[in-house]
């Protein structure tokens, strides 16, 4: 399981909101799993609506430049997040640890996946909007 890994100045830290869609919910397990392969740490902050669309901003830490590089690769690919940004250690220290909670909302609240299947879905409505405009 990931440990939540001390606060250390030669440490990377990154920030990227995704929109939350399917195909992303389908690997949010994979992520947690690579990211604990990788030792990274992943955190999420407060989910919020930007430009119609329901976001879901997640912060990382990193212990080098390679393995950020690794996971930044898988998570654009499969959770479409491509937009990282630099970010500081107090701004990482503010986001609640994902990969814990993940794994114990995925089995204790069913319905937390399911809610995110809603916001999808809204998602995927207002791109389908925006396409025919």
């Amino acid at each position: 399981m990931n440990q939540t890994h001390p606060a250390h100045p030669d440490h990377h830290y990154y920030a990227c909101s995704w929109i939350v869609n399917h195909h992303g919910l389908d690997h949010l397990q994979r992520l947690a799993d690579l990211a604990d392969e990788l030792e990274i740490e992943v955190r999420v902050r407060r989910m919020f609506q930007h430009d119609g669309l329901m976001m879901y901003p997640f912060t990382v830490q990193a212990s080098d430049s390679d393995s950020f590089a690794v996971f930044s690769s898988y998570v654009a690919a499969h959770l479409g997040m491509v937009d990282w940004y630099k970010v500081t250690q107090a701004y990482f220290e503010q986001g609640i640890p994902l990969i814990e909670n993940l794994r114990v909302v995925l089995h204790t609240m069913p319905k937390w996946l399911e809610h995110m299947h809603t916001y999808a879905t809204y998602n995927d409505d207002v791109l389908a909007k925006r396409e025919k405009s």
